[in-house]
């Protein structure tokens, strides 16, 4: 099979849950985000799923944040952990 097939056989894939921790976000930082797009993320797995999500916000700088979502019975909503700063699109996402 061609790459491109196998992608659409692996499965869909889950968004990283910005909007629910945009304003801790905003808060941590001290700015208001006018953009706040995943530019790519990478997960772990542990007993719900850790995201390391890179963000686009204004001008030529990212920032990656640390977003923990719980398991689906624990009824709990995705929870911000820790962001890095003035990252670059070129930087890669590593586990902080």
């Amino acid at each position: 099979l061609e790459a491109s097939k196998l992608k659409l056989l692996d499965g869909i894939e889950e968004t990283p849950p910005l909007h629910p921790v945009k304003v801790e976000v905003e808060e941590k930082c001290g700015k208001n985000f006018t953009k706040f797009d995943a530019v790519c993320y990478k997960k772990q797995v542990v007993a719900g799923m850790n995201y390391f999500v890179k963000v686009r916000g204004q001008g030529a700088y990212s920032s990656c944040l640390a977003i923990y979502v719980a398991l689906p019975h624990e009824n709990q909503p995705p929870s911000f952990h820790s962001v890095q700063q003035d990252k670059t699109q070129e930087d890669e996402i590593l586990y902080f």
